[in-house]
């Protein structure tokens, strides 16, 4: 029923729903410290969280992150979840 959406950084798997439900999954072989991985959380957290004031979005979103995710900067990954955003909601 969800679907998924790859980007160079993360997987996004969706599913519709009434309300919005957020997750992102860093593991620690993507980052080895805790302070990273939760950067790199709030980062798209925030860039969601954005989203969704101008959109009015719903739905349940797990957003798993890759490698790269830790080293980009924050205008290049805020430019590549709502892209992939724009993609999940052309459909």
């Amino acid at each position: 029923m969800g679907r998924r959406v790859q980007s160079q950084s993360f997987l996004l798997v969706t599913t519709p729903q009434s309300v919005l439900h957020v997750s992102v999954v860093v593991s620690k072989k993507v980052a080895k410290t805790a302070v990273v991985r939760n950067k790199v959380r709030r980062r798209i957290y925030d860039i969601v969280r954005a989203y969704r004031k101008a959109h009015g979005v719903t739905g349940v979103y797990i957003f798993i992150v890759k490698n790269v995710a830790p080293t980009l900067p924050y205008e290049v990954l805020r430019e590549e979840v709502l892209s992939v955003l724009k993609k999940v909601h052309k459909v």
